[in-house]
């Protein structure tokens, strides 16, 4: 990361981009956070992996009892963190002050279209799941970008948690479900819901986030 706030690179506007890409010699960079509102795939080459939901918050509030000895069970850490977590961050600026349960149809369709503007997307099923895909999209990106060292069966892995056998809450991950899929919204159940739900009061966490 190459940004105190872990956005990349540069700013909103090709313009603020196309200048960082003239004052650094990074040729890799990563972004934590809200991607800017421009998506050029002609000054930058964009990746993904694209995370089943749920495993996500469960992994991230995992981190977080480590990082920060967290005593807060999941259900109530969850419920001060912003919904559809994957949708906001790669529809970015258009989404980040979105309210819990506020993101509409065009958000989704507006991320699904940049989605499709990134070099590989690759996507890291809940379980056991689908790995023989993932390690094959994984191998693909190491040959994309010529890399001499590819271990594609090398799986970070935070370890088992209890937590990851609680129902998900459906209105918290329908529209990145549905992203997950890689199908239009009017395929995806849940997330018809979700556009029907009442947007709560304040930001995307609700009326208060919890740790992040």
């Amino acid at each position: 990361m190459v940004q105190v706030d872990q956005r990349c690179c540069g700013g909103d506007t090709r313009e603020e981009q196309y200048n960082f890409t003239k004052s650094t010699n990074f040729d890799f960079v990563a972004n934590e956070n809200y991607m800017y509102a421009n998506l050029d795939p002609t000054l930058f080459i964009h990746v993904t992996i694209l995370r089943d939901s749920w495993s996500r918050y469960v992994s991230h509030f995992g981190h977080v009892k480590r990082a920060y000895g967290l005593k807060d069970s999941l259900l109530t850490w969850i419920r001060g963190q912003p919904d559809n977590w994957n949708v906001r961050h790669i529809c970015g600026t258009r989404c980040m002050l979105r309210p819990k349960f506020g993101l509409s149809r065009e958000d989704y369709a507006y991320t699904r279209a940049r989605l499709r503007m990134f070099r590989h997307v690759i996507r890291l099923p809940a379980g056991a799941g689908n790995l023989s895909a993932f390690h094959r999209d994984v191998a693909a990106l190491c040959r994309g970008l010529k890399w001499s060292k590819c271990n594609t069966m090398r799986r970070v892995n935070a370890g088992q948690q209890s937590e990851s056998q609680l129902q998900p809450p459906w209105q918290l991950t329908a529209l990145d479900d549905c992203l997950f899929s890689d199908l239009p919204i009017f395929l995806c159940p849940n997330a018809l819901r979700y556009l029907k739900l009442e947007r709560m009061v304040g930001n995307p966490c609700g009326a208060a986030c919890t740790v992040y």
